[in-house]
């Protein structure tokens, strides 16, 4: 029997921190908490939450700010930050996670772990509108050594290797501030795939939202909603397999031709569509240099492309706080 298993898996923590700049030093710390990990309308972690620490600095509220975050896996946190077995693998094909010493790790959630380091600039005209720039680099260093993100071995003429899941992003979005109420946002993204030589991935979201002051200057209530289109090459793939009839050797000329192999080709195609709509509504609770923070958060996947297989309405909630020196 010929098996292939390819999996794809996109990353990032795309969350972006909420601090407000008005500070000498321009030094935010923050760490928040999400009940899953989901990003553009995929389920990243197949179901397992996470932690999202993260370091920012923007000097002299000049508008350029530097971040250097983590994701760190939540079963990983609660199973006492269990070591990477030697080997480890599915249970069975219909599941991802593993059990070792009766300990449960998340095996998508554990490979793709990750630090991101990202430069950002933005700048307001006079409260009319927002320009914005950046760059993101994802490192997920635990997935060029996980099996979950490799081919498995097989006879074929593809060469057998690992996907480091590692990737660039660059953005640039625009608010339009002089629309009273609503707020308007934009935002274009490019990811390139560094890990396993591929790009081209496009996403692009368009944004509402509206801050209500329950207590001027330390309770907002910020509902929003978000839509965005993905437009996944990456996801497109070609495998070639050959199997040999005598179970020997491969001359590589198939049956048709008078040769004893069988050849074929496997083919995905690369996905698009709305990826995700996302309503919300997020608290933020200020004091000094803190701020308190918790959301809920509906992703609805419209495009058959991206809910395909699993279920179009998922739901998540956040808890964070952050200080600003």
């Amino acid at each position: 029997m010929i098996i292939s298993t390819q999996v794809f898996a996109q990353a990032g923590a795309k969350e972006q921190e909420a601090a407000k700049e008005d500070n000498s030093l321009g030094l935010g710390f923050s760490i928040n908490y999400y009940s899953k990990y989901i990003w553009r309308g995929i389920d990243f972690y197949a179901g397992d939450g996470y932690f999202y620490p993260s370091v920012s600095w923007e000097p002299f509220g000049s508008g350029f700010k530097v971040t250097v975050a983590a994701e760190v896996a939540s079963s990983w946190v609660f199973n006492g930050f269990t070591k990477k077995p030697d080997k480890y693998y599915f249970d069975d094909w219909s599941m991802s996670s593993i059990h070792k010493k009766k300990k449960q790790v998340n095996a998508y959630a554990y490979a793709n772990q990750g630090l991101d380091f990202g430069a950002e600039y933005s700048h307001t005209f006079e409260g009319i509108i927002t320009l914005g720039a950046n760059f993101w680099y994802y490192y997920y260093y635990n997935s060029k050594y996980a099996r979950e993100m490799a081919w498995t071995r097989v006879e074929s003429v593809n060469a057998v290797k690992k996907w480091d899941t590692s990737y660039f992003s660059v953005g640039v979005n625009v608010g339009l501030d002089c629309v009273p109420w609503i707020n308007p946002t934009i935002a274009v993204f490019y990811d390139n795939y560094v890990g396993y030589k591929r790009a081209g991935d496009y996403y692009v979201q368009l944004g509402i939202s509206h801050d209500f002051e329950l207590l001027k200057d330390v309770i907002t209530i910020t509902p929003s909603l978000t839509a965005g289109y993905y437009i996944g090459r990456t996801y497109g793939f070609n495998n070639w397999y050959i199997m040999s009839l005598n179970g020997t050797d491969f001359d590589l000329t198939p049956v048709a031709d008078g040769g004893d192999d069988l050849i074929w080709r496997q083919h995905v195609a690369p996905k698009k569509g709305v990826s995700d709509v996302v309503p919300s509504v997020t608290m933020t609770v200020s004091h000094g240099g803190f701020s308190f923070t918790s959301g809920f958060f509906w992703v609805i996947v419209p495009a058959k492309a991206w809910y395909k297989g699993g279920p179009v309405h998922k739901f998540y909630a956040q808890l964070g706080v952050a200080y600003n020196l």
